[in-house]
């Protein structure tokens, strides 16, 4: 006997597997161990279902937990947040810490071949958006953020041919990113290039250089960026030396906010959009 109930629930159950089918890799069956497949299949229907959710009003409105850490996860906090997946592309937790993570939710971290803190933003987001299932929606969304910094540096030719570096003071010392860190890349995709005396540094197993007190002239080129919290702090006061840069003579050193110094940390195709609106004006000023 038909029955349009019963129907209705089977049809749903066929269309949610047309819809399983979707993902190449599920419908051909290329993993080799039932586990790695059994992860596919649950990650996808993690996917489903949060967005699912996304159309409900309550989630816009969650409350946010900072996820409590130093150089390491707080994994007590992590574990008792229940996570279905966790996102750790550009973290830089070694192997011991991925396997614990793992036993809690399946972790998505940075690609091999990557330093800690390496892993460049079109390569991240590509990453990420490929295990959430939406690789179409990362490609977007890195070819947005590439048109951006593209017009960026169409419209400041004026940072072709200069040099610059991102640094963060730290007990004492003075942490110069290089190239491959999203700080110091934020600078390259602009026109700028890496000091010299702190890329020559550069062995490709690191993302900074530790910069002493005495030789902080490693750091001197057309713009330095003092990854800060106030704005208005003076880098100078706590180091004389600093005064004998050219770029303290230029006026060309700049301390960022927080929430700038947070936008070019990340680098991510979510922060570079505010970077380049808050940061821009002040690197163009600075090498005027």
């Amino acid at each position: 006997m038909f029955d349009p109930a019963d129907y209705r629930g089977r049809n749903v159950v066929e269309r949610r597997f047309c819809h399983l089918k979707q993902w190449r890799g599920l419908a051909t069956r290329y993993d080799k161990l039932a586990i790695v497949y059994r992860a596919a299949v649950v990650l996808h229907a993690i996917i489903a279902w949060t967005r699912k959710l996304s159309d409900m009003p309550y989630v816009g409105d969650a409350e946010l937990t900072r996820i409590q850490s130093d150089s390491e996860p707080n994994l007590e906090q992590i574990a008792a947040l229940a996570p279905d997946l966790i996102i750790g592309v550009s973290a830089g937790y070694d192997e011991a810490t991925y396997e614990q993570l793992s036993e809690i939710a399946p972790t998505l971290s940075r690609p091999d071949g990557y330093a800690a803190y390496t892993v460049g933003r079109e390569v991240a987001t590509e990453t990420i958006a490929t295990a959430l299932g939406d690789s179409e929606r990362g490609a977007e969304l890195n070819r947005k953020a590439a048109d951006l910094l593209e017009s960026t540096v169409a419209a400041h030719p004026e940072f072709a041919g200069k040099t610059g570096v991102a640094m963060l003071p730290y007990d004492g010392r003075y942490g110069a990113y290089l190239a491959g860190d999203a700080r110091g890349a934020f600078l390259t995709s602009l026109g700028f290039s890496i000091p010299d005396a702190i890329a020559r540094q550069d062995t490709g197993e690191s993302f900074f250089v530790d910069v002493s007190q005495e030789n902080v002239t490693m750091l001197d080129g057309d713009v330095i960026l003092v990854l800060g919290n106030d704005p208005s702090a003076d880098i100078t006061a706590g180091n004389p030396l600093f005064e004998t840069l050219d770029a303290a003579r230029n006026d060309a050193i700049i301390t960022t906010t927080l929430d700038q110094r947070g936008a070019i940390t990340y680098n991510t195709v979510l922060s570079v959009p505010y970077a380049v609106e808050s940061l821009v004006p002040r690197l163009a000023e600075a090498v005027s």
